[in-house]
């Protein structure tokens, strides 16, 4: 019998980005910031960590992403 996995990282079976994506914007609306496509843009393939690093240069210091992270994740789900 064979067996396999398949990993979709792309988009090719399940587009969830979008999903991220408007989840971001609402809780950016939610604490005052405007997350923009080209923020959005600039945190696809990259670490948490990286991302974090890359909102807080867009949308300044208050922008505390791992408090905001739980919010994203329920918005998604």
């Amino acid at each position: 019998m064979k067996k396999a996995v398949i990993f979709d990282v792309d988009g090719t079976l399940l587009n969830t980005e979008r999903i991220y994506m408007h989840a971001w914007r609402l809780v950016g609306k939610e604490h005052g910031f405007d997350v923009t496509d080209q923020v959005l843009r600039d945190t696809r393939a990259i670490s948490r960590a990286q991302a974090a690093g890359v909102f807080k240069a867009a949308l300044g210091e208050d922008f505390d992403y791992e408090s905001y992270f739980p919010r994203r994740i329920e918005i998604a789900e």
